[in-house]
């Protein structure tokens, strides 16, 4: 990986920390970006009694079925499943509706605004 793309990795990585810390939740990116056994994937969430380990993927032009979907105001969840019995449930954080399913203030949103750009 060249350090343009860890540069954008570890701001995107650090975007998601941010964003779950507005939220209310306990959040820290894995050392080393998962790569010790230990320290799975890229951020570890930590919300009442659950530990969540989530992996941060970026992708300029967005992903394409998500992006398109969630960017309409009027969709609140994607549900996706294939037939191997895969099933997901995506969302747009900026989308009020969906935040309040899952008990989000929907006052942090004007926050998540301020975030910073990421480096080119």
């Amino acid at each position: 990986m060249t350090s343009k793309e860890k540069r954008k990795g570890t701001y995107h990585e650090n975007w998601w920390v941010e964003l779950f810390k507005l939220w209310g939740w306990e959040a820290r990116k894995q050392p080393l970006s998962g790569i010790l056994k230990d320290f799975p994937h890229d951020i570890e969430v930590r919300t009442k009694n659950v530990r969540l380990i989530c992996e941060s993927k970026y992708r300029a032009k967005g992903f394409a079925l998500i992006s398109k979907i969630l960017r309409d105001p009027v969709v609140n969840l994607l549900l996706l499943k294939d037939k191997s019995g895969g099933a997901f449930v995506c969302f747009n954080v900026k989308n009020e509706g969906a935040l309040k399913a899952i008990g989000i203030d929907t006052n942090k949103l004007k926050k998540l605004t301020t975030l910073h750009t990421p480096p080119k």
